[in-house]
Formats: structure tokens, sequence, C-alpha cells
């Protein structure tokens, strides 16, 4: 009767240690693509204020074996690019394929532009508008 508890319980614990550990190395796996995500962003960017990575849905370990995560929030609360100072930004992409090069199937931004930042960019000549229909 011992026999059988004994084997029951070392299962038990083995199977805990084993769901306990694979958490763990998701959690950790998740945040090392969070600060790479961060750095890529910050690569790009002249300057930047605040500037976080989410990756969203399950498990992360599974999407990084498909190559594909679900979703990546990114928001600063500013960012500078090209020489215009963004407040507030947020972008989030959903089917980010980990390919190279790196794509996404959608991509949402929000951003605010200061109005003085517009203002000094037309008086400057610098602000350029155009259209998505343009040549």
């Amino acid at each position: 009767m011992r026999r059988p508890l004994l084997a029951v319980t070392v299962t038990l614990v083995l199977v805990a240690v084993v769901l306990v550990g694979g958490y763990l190395a998701d959690g950790w796996a998740r945040d090392r693509a969070q600060a790479e995500i961060v750095d890529r962003a910050a690569a790009v960017l002249d300057d930047h204020e605040g500037l976080t990575a989410q990756v969203r849905g399950g498990l992360f370990l599974p999407q990084l074996a498909r190559r594909e995560v679900e979703r990546v929030d990114l928001a600063a609360d500013s960012a500078t690019i090209d020489g215009t100072t963004l407040e507030d930004v947020r972008v989030r992409a959903r089917d980010v394929d980990l390919g190279t090069p790196i794509t996404a199937g959608d991509v949402v931004a929000d951003a605010r532009v200061p109005l003085a930042e517009l203002q000094e960019q037309i008086i400057d000549g610098s602000l350029e508008v155009t259209s998505p229909a343009s040549p």
C-alpha cells in the first residue's frame, strides 16, 4: 500500500516541478523578447521616454516555437523619429511573423503631435503631408 502511494506522490511532485519550471521559463523568455523589442524600437528612434513593450497572447514559448506572436504592444510617453516628437505613443501589432524580415499582419498606431511641434515644422517648411493615394 505504501509503494503505490509513494509512486503517486513522486509523480505528482515531478509534474508540479515541470509545470512550475515551464511557467517560469515562459515568463523568462517573454521578458527577454520584450527587452529585445524595446532595444530594436529604441534603435530606430532619435529619442524616447518611457518606452515599453508587451507580448500578448497565451503562453509565449508555443508562440516562439511557431515563430509567430499573436500580439505585440509598444508604448512610449514620448518618441522622436526623423526630428518629429510624438507623445502618448501606442502601437499594436497583430500576427507578428518572426522571420527575416519581421512582419505583422496588422499594425495600429496612435500618437499625439504637440501643436508647438507642428507650428515649428510649418514655419521651417519641413512639414510634408502626403496622401496614400498620391503617386
